[in-house]
């Protein structure tokens, strides 16, 4: 920057100061008459210019306020939802896998010893332990249900896993039969006696029972009282059927302060908050104690009675809209942003006072003309002294005019010299502009030095801010792409002599979902002649699940080298191990199988694991019954069932993980097990190579590119 010398000739003191002697002359003899002129005129400008100026503050204030307003609130609405939604779903997901262990119990009771039970005692209170509870007049001896039951309490370290592994969004676990016979797992055993007494608990007239056994599918109810202490909850329903017939209830609940707390933590202001909607339009959580939106006692739809306003933003959430409203709650004026929670057709809705996201702009404009009074008074004084001086100087200013206009021009310019010099070497960290003594002027050269000054630590504030919100966001980043790294580091080669053996075709393929889970599938020789196949699926995400994922794959592989003769003894020792290492108690389902080159033998094991879809010679995809065993690395006394088939040439195997099969459209359907043997049964024929690209096509095209929640893991296998 060239910066221009105050004393050269060509200088801007120079200039004025010619221009000023020039102009005297015709000043002496006009002056009286131009500072009346440009007294009166001046007041009409300044008035005028102001009361622009405070019209265009106060437009712009209130646009950019609405606009920010709806970004935030949007966004935080939207964060807040898929943080729920991301929840509710890990839980459902849970209480699936549990229910599928309850099918298997159910299936092969023989699998499953006869556990003692426990009614709740006192002592237990706070210890999570697993009590018998049953209806009132029922026979606690009865042999039948204490078998019944006593084969369901080998569940009992599943239930607790789940119950400690979702604390704050469950509090308890039950599993309750049709005869009205309840495995509750939770800690609160003191709080079902009353005067002493162990109260009676018939689940079949709880709401939740009802909702599932009328919907057909996981229920959840409005907020209601817990049965054995005074606790309002949500609670959600699953039922099981097996053979079309009732099975369980499962039965799980979220206290409402529980989602208090969650929602509050995301409020953006003090006058704030937020509301959830079930797709009946009945209010499942609202911290409003009175009004359109309080939580009644009646199980109504809020759109009838709420205005209509506020009944068209229900409508659009529950619809699958999000959105930016203005709406008036109670007579009072809200902004309010709507978003649907996909994953069970529910909405949030989040509410923030119009009147406190506009208090700062209206105290702003007030300020503004507070300040624009007292510059104009400024203004005012300073004309009316200057005619006077003008007036009483006239002479003597004309000879003395440049000596004065000099020094005062040298005077004014320093601090702008100063100032300029200083901003131009404002470079790499040194970016916050001091206001030094030279610029304390007291006059606009200090206000605008106390502006550049503001202005300078208001943008390292916010540079500090981005830097910090970009090493956060590359931190998350970086946690995924590790997890995801380490789960395709563990994955077969897709080339090699494997690939070349004429006795077999085999493909797999896993896509991870973008909270990164457990998945794996893996195959490899035991000698020449025994061929090793592995898929699963670990509960759990992140890297916690990734690295799991590995113990599990290397300790599979372990056992099948050393000794692949009994997968069931196989199994045993893989569960041990996995029990024994695992810090976290996670689990894994399993489907591992050994297949002879040979002779098209095939022994497999099923540790809770979706049942495979097989293609027989009639050229058929079916899903094959087999001896289902129970998850691995939960429980210590599980045992684990070989199953063998025999593989014709030709012959097929289909399997996945419940990413799959679970696989949701934009209206919440599953893909399910219909329609992954449609797919497969339109050209079984094709290699499996092409055959899984083309039910992954299809899943595309059913879920629309909709966001997955879990893993995809497939592998296929066809026997020459």
């Amino acid at each position: 920057m060239k910066q221009i010398s105050s004393s050269g000739k060509s200088g801007l003191s120079t200039k004025v100061l010619r221009t000023v002697l020039i102009l005297m002359a015709i000043i002496d003899v006009v002056s009286i008459a131009v500072v009346i002129f440009s007294f009166h005129r001046m007041q009409l400008v300044l008035t005028d210019a102001e009361a622009r100026k405070q019209d265009l503050v106060s437009d712009k204030s209130d646009a950019t306020t609405m606009s920010l307003t709806e970004d935030s609130l949007m966004k935080t609405a939207t964060w807040a939802a898929d943080q729920i939604d991301s929840q509710f779903w890990i839980l459902e997901h849970d209480f699936l896998v549990l229910g599928e262990q309850v099918k298997d119990v159910v299936i092969n009771p023989d699998h499953y010893t006869v556990l003692p039970l426990e009614e709740p005692k006192p002592e237990n209170q706070g210890k999570y332990v697993l009590q018998l509870v049953l209806p009132e007049g029922y026979d606690r001896q009865d042999k039948d249900m204490r078998e019944r039951m006593g084969r369901l309490a080998n569940l009992g370290p599943m239930m607790e896993e789940i119950v400690r592994g979702n604390e704050g969004f469950t509090c308890e676990c039950y599993i309750s039969t049709p005869d009205g016979a309840t495995l509750a797992m939770d800690d609160m055993s003191g709080e079902k006696y009353e005067n002493g007494s162990l109260k009676a608990y018939d689940a079949r007239q709880r709401p939740w029972y009802k909702g599932a056994m009328e919907k057909g599918e996981t229920f959840f109810s409005v907020p209601v009282r817990g049965p054995f202490y005074d606790r309002e909850e949500i609670v959600f329903g699953v039922p099981l059927y097996v053979d079309g017939e009732l099975t369980a209830v499962l039965e799980g609940s979220t206290l409402t302060d529980t989602l208090k707390r969650k929602l509050s933590e995301r409020n953006i202001g003090k006058d704030s908050f937020s509301i959830l909607i079930n797709e009946k339009g009945q209010l499942i959580y609202s911290p409003v104690e009175s009004g359109e939106l309080a939580l009644g006692e009646k199980e109504d739809d809020i759109r009838k009675s709420a205005a209509p306003v506020l009944a068209e933003i229900i409508d659009r959430a529950l619809g699958g809209d999000s959105g930016f409203s203005e709406v008036t709650v109670d007579g009072k004026n809200y902004f309010s942003a709507y978003v649907p929670l996909e994953s069970f057709d529910w909405a949030l809705i989040m509410f923030v006072s119009s009147e406190e996201v506009k208090e700062p702009s209206r105290a702003l404009v007030s300020d503004m003309e507070g300040m624009s009074d007292d510059i104009s008074e400024y203004y005012i004084r300073l004309v009316r002294y200057t005619a006077v001086l003008l007036l009483v100087v006239l002479v003597a200013f004309t000879v003395i005019g440049q000596v004065i206009i000099t020094a005062f021009l040298k005077k004014t310019l320093l601090p702008m010299n100063l100032m300029t010099e200083k901003i131009k070497n404002m470079t790499g960290d040194e970016l916050v502009f001091e206001v030094e003594d030279a610029f304390k002027t007291g006059d606009e050269i200090q206000l605008l030095a106390e502006t550049i000054a503001d202005q300078s630590e208001r943008n390292k504030a916010y540079l500090l801010e981005i830097v910090k919100i970009t090493s956060e966001r590359e931190r998350a980043e970086a946690e995924m792409s590790a997890a995801t790294k380490i789960q395709n580091a563990m994955l077969p080669p897709k080339t090699g002599p494997l690939y070349d053996m004429k006795e077999f075709e085999i493909y797999g393929e896993m896509v991870p979902a973008r909270e990164v889970g457990g998945d794996l599938y893996d195959y490899f020789l035991i000698d020449d002649d025994h061929l090793a196949i592995v898929i699963g699926d670990v509960s759990g995400k992140g890297i916690p699940a990734s690295l799991f994922m590995v113990l599990v794959k290397n300790t599979v592989q372990s056992q099948l080298m050393l000794d692949s003769s009994d997968l069931g003894r196989v199994m045993d020792r893989v569960n041990r191990l996995l029990i024994e290492e695992s810090v976290k108690s996670m689990f894994v389902t399993l489907w591992v199988g050994v297949l002879c080159l040979s002779d098209g033998n095939l022994r497999f094991v099923n540790a809770g694991h979706p049942l495979a879809a097989m293609c027989k010679k009639d050229n058929t995809f079916t899903i094959e019954m087999d001896e289902h065993s129970m998850v691995a690395g939960a429980l210590i006394s599980a045992r684990f069932t070989q199953n063998e088939i025999k593989l014709e040439e030709g012959e097929t195997i289909y399997l996945y993980t419940d990413g799959l099969t679970e696989a949701h459209d934009a209206e919440g359907k599953m893909f399910g097990k219909d329609r992954l043997l449609a797919v497969l049964n339109e050209e079984p024929a094709l290699p499996p190579a092409e055959l899984d690209k083309k039910v992954r096509k299809r899943l595309d095209e059913f879920t629309e590119n909709a966001e997955v929640f879990d893993d995809l893991t497939t592998l296929c296998i066809r026997y020459r």
